[in-house]
C-alpha cells in the first residue's frame, strides 16, 4: 500500500474501495486487505500535521517500495527457476522425499554433493542429511575452529 499511497493525503483522497482494490491486486486476501484499509483510513483521518518535505519524502518512500515489490517478484521468479531446474535432476524426487527438503534446499544439496549421491555410505545416511563421508582431515565438524584473526 506505502507503493501508491503514502500519505495521508492520499489515503484520505482514495475511496475505500480502491484501497481495497488495490491489495487485493497486490495478493491480499479480502479480508485483511478490509481490515489493513480500515485501519489506515482511521489513522489517516486522525492525523491532521503535514509536515514540510512530506510530499518529497513520500515521492522516495513510493519509488523504494516498487523497488522492493520487485525485488520480491524477482526473487520468487529465481526460486521457480531454481524448482524448475531442480525438478529436472534425475534423483528430484528421492531428495525432495527427505523431511524438510523442499526444490530449493534439494537444489543447494545437489550442487554440494555435485549430483551425484552414491557417495552416501547408505540410504541412512541420505536421509539424515550427513555430508558424504572423507575423514581425510580426521576432523569432526565440531571440532572445526575458525582461523584466528590476523594483525594488520
Amino acid at each position: 500500500m506505502v507503493a501508491a499511497f503514502c500519505t495521508p493525503d492520499d489515503v484520505r483522497h482514495t475511496s475505500a474501495d480502491a484501497l481495497t482494490n488495490y491489495l487485493i491486486q497486490a495478493g491480499v486476501r479480502r479480508p485483511h486487505a478490509a481490515s489493513m484499509v480500515h485501519s489506515a483510513v482511521t489513522a489517516a483521518q486522525a492525523q491532521t500535521v503535514q509536515l514540510p518535505g512530506e510530499a518529497t519524502t513520500a515521492t522516495l518512500v513510493k519509488r523504494l517500495a516498487r523497488q522492493l515489490l520487485d525485488l520480491d517478484r524477482d526473487l520468487k521468479d529465481t526460486d521457480k527457476l531454481i524448482a524448475d531446474r531442480f525438478h529436472d535432476h534425475p534423483h528430484a524426487a528421492i531428495i525432495e522425499s527427505l523431511p524438510g527438503i523442499g526444490p530449493i534446499l534439494g537444489a543447494e544439496f545437489v550442487v554440494a554433493t555435485g549430483g551425484n549421491i552414491s557417495g552416501f555410505a547408505s540410504s541412512g545416511r541420505l536421509a539424515s542429511s550427513r555430508r558424504p563421508s572423507t575423514r581425510a582431515s580426521g576432523l569432526r565438524p565440531r571440532d572445526r575452529q575458525p582461523a584466528p584473526p590476523q594483525a594488520l
